[in-house]
């Protein structure tokens, strides 16, 4: 249709000057296509993105013997396209080639078009097409009337004016049924054509047919080289086009929505996705808007509704309102049952290796640039590719161009000495990266954690709750005061977001980034139990408990499943949550003779401190009579080892039920 345009557009100014016997007028064009996708949106059409025109209209069959049209770089191109009434050469594109790349093609300056005809000899009009100066891309305002017009009615097609438009420049509507033009507006010096001022059309009642769908073409002409000198009588012309598409649609009549089927009552387990869907009939266009118990859901306003991470509080009953311009109607209520979330089984995140990753929109709180950890469970499995991405926000370019943080499973190890390895990389605002790493062995469950601080000026490793390796150095640099690089890709488990994709292969579980550089007694106490999502600082938690990629902490962080990725079963004993519960001790000597002992305590279980001289010996004999009442809190005493002692071992015995 856009290539029918610029004939349509150039034809009108035949009438301007006494046309010669063989040719009525000539142009010359260069053109870009576009497609409105809503109100305010458009994209590159899937074809034509760039078309040149070079066109000769002759006022008789066989009239112009021949045409050709010179580059400003020198190139002649013949015009081999001709029917009855035109000599014509046409380049179009495919390809999103850019301005640069349609200026490379066919740069701006002068165009000469040589014409040869039976009767007017050898004429060549010279004409100059400069500055790229393409009109704005024409967008329709109301873009949605556009979707349900009335054909009994007339319709008023409204457009954003023409910035920078005149009289001199020139408008054009066209609209197609398949190959039939139904309605256009007017050549220049026609009564109804439209110059580059208008902003609106008014298209005449019973135009269209009722419940049909159309193509509306409207472009945006900038005429920019006139030559009526050089070929006596005829015209040639040079200018720039934008030309957008789009679809518009009538209604059958105007009909009250009926719904065909009603949304349905289901039952998720906590952290599920729940979907709701209705399909109604109706004048077109129907909106939509879903309830809970009666109040309006904001946003909620597609024929489709879903919760993607279901919390016990989204239970209740569902309904949607269904509207058109001839009134509404409300389904029939649906319930939403939310059972809580059991762990009879812990399901780990499956990564082959080829095509599996998770991925999570980007967001502040997932990396803070003060301070941060990153900490997980994970398995990799032998084979794992070099420098494999378990947990990443990066494109992995070289340059570091976009890279914040990355956990690696690093199959040979460089600084962490021969064998395998887990890296942690952080990459900063001011152009710097350091990274720590340490071993760690394939085929079995680790847990890593890495942590950043600006404050603090380091960078740390935690393998399986212990600090495996510190730098306070990036370059030499000292880390103090420096900040991580913020970008806007999105946390991918399992891959880079640009190749080399660097996949994982191997399970993931209990992934958690926390908005604060975690300390070892922080990461010891919390590695093998599930958290509750509301811990202070926790930014994005992912169990995979729930059979998907759900963000626990009510964030909204919640990540998608491609590939081949997919929640399984843990293969045999539980090795992660295995000692939930179980209070790690730490000892700390304080003194010559002095050790303080530290462990932390649930405020459901009783503790008591136990300790023996000899590993050999059965007894264990209480630090204190009494046993401690837990209170969510760390717990610390301090002991002496009297003169003769060489050595004490420590234990702390842990019930749930009171101590008689």
């Amino acid at each position: 249709m856009n290539r029918t345009l610029f004939v349509l557009l150039l034809v009108a100014f035949a009438p301007l000057c006494l046309p010669a016997a063989d040719v009525t007028f000539a142009y010359v064009t260069k053109g870009q296509s576009w497609t409105q996708t809503g109100p305010a949106s458009y994209s590159r059409t899937w074809a034509d993105k760039y078309t040149f025109n070079a066109r000769v209209y002759q006022t008789s069959p066989g009239a112009v013997v021949s045409a050709s049209i010179t580059l400003p770089n020198s190139i002649a191109l013949p015009c081999y396209y001709t029917d009855s009434q035109q000599v014509y050469y046409v380049w179009t594109t495919d390809d999103d080639i850019g301005l640069s790349g349609f200026n490379t093609n066919f740069p701006n300056g002068e165009y000469k078009l040589r014409v040869q005809t039976l009767a007017d000899g050898i004429r060549t009009f010279s004409l100059n097409l400069t500055g790229d100066a393409y009109a704005t891309i024409p967008l329709v305002q109301n873009f949605g009337q556009c979707q349900s017009i009335d054909p009994a009615k007339p319709f008023n097609l409204q457009w954003v004016p023409f910035d920078g438009g005149t009289t001199s420049d020139f408008i054009f509507v066209q609209i197609e049924a398949g190959d039939q033009v139904v309605f256009q507006t007017g050549m220049p010096g026609q009564q109804n054509a439209l110059n580059g001022l208008a902003t609106s059309v008014t298209i005449p009642a019973n135009t269209f047919a009722p419940g049909t769908e159309y193509r509306l073409g409207i472009n945006f002409l900038k005429l920019r080289a006139t030559d009526i000198i050089n070929y006596p009588g005829v015209p040639g012309y040079a200018g720039y086009s934008q030309w957008n598409s789009l679809s518009v649609r009538t209604i059958s009549s105007n009909q009250l929505p009926s719904i065909v089927e009603q949304p349905q009552s289901q039952t998720v387990t906590e952290w599920a996705t729940a979907t709701f869907s209705v399909v109604a009939t109706g004048t077109p266009p129907l909106t939509y808007a879903w309830q809970k118990d009666s109040v309006p859901i904001p946003g909620a306003t597609n024929s489709t509704y879903s919760l993607t991470a279901a919390r016990l509080t989204d239970a209740g009953h569902y309904s949607v309102v269904v509207s058109n311009v001839a009134g509404a109607i409300t389904s029939q209520p649906c319930d939403l049952v939310v059972t809580p979330l059991t762990y009879e089984t812990n399901l780990v995140l499956s990564l082959d290796g080829t095509s599996a990753y998770v991925s999570v929109p980007s967001a502040a709180d997932l990396q803070n640039p003060a301070e941060f950890t990153v900490e997980a469970w994970i398995y990799p499995q032998a084979g794992s590719q070099n420098n494999s991405l378990f947990i990443n926000k990066s494109d992995n370019l070289v340059g570091n161009s976009e890279r914040s943080y990355e956990l690696q499973w690093v199959a040979n190890a460089d600084s962490a000495g021969p064998g395998t390895s887990v890296r942690f990389i952080v990459f900063l605002n001011n152009g710097d990266w350091t990274w720590v790493d340490a071993g760690a062995a394939e085929n079995t469950w680790v847990h890593i954690a890495g942590c950043f601080s600006s404050t603090q000026g380091v960078v740390q490793l935690f393998i399986n709750g212990v600090l495996a390796e510190t730098t306070t150095r990036a370059s030499g640099t000292p880390l103090a005061g420096t900040l991580l690089r913020q970008t806007a890709l999105p946390v991918r488990f399992g891959r880079a977001e640009i190749s080399p994709s660097l996949y994982a292969h191997g399970f993931l579980d209990e992934v958690r980034i926390w908005s604060k550089a975690r300390t070892q007694t922080e990461v010891r106490e919390s590695m093998y139990c599930r958290l509750s999502g509301s811990e202070p600082n926790l930014a994005g938690y992912w169990s995979f408990d729930s059979g998907n990629a759900a963000d626990l902490t009510g964030h909204g962080h919640h990540g998608t499943l491609f590939g081949t990725a997919a929640t399984v079963p843990i293969s045999g004993e539980d090795v992660v949550h295995a000692l939930c519960g179980r209070p790690v001790l730490e000892i700390h000597q304080v003194g010559g003779s002095q050790a303080e002992l530290c462990w932390g305590t649930l405020t459901t279980n009783w503790y008591q401190l136990q300790y023996k001289s000899a590993l050999a010996t059965n007894q264990w004999v209480p630090f204190t009579p009494n046993w401690l009442a837990g209170d969510g809190n760390r717990f610390c005493t301090n002991d002496t080892v009297l003169p003769g002692q060489a050595q004490r071992f420590y234990r702390v015995v842990v019930t749930n039920s009171t101590p008689q």
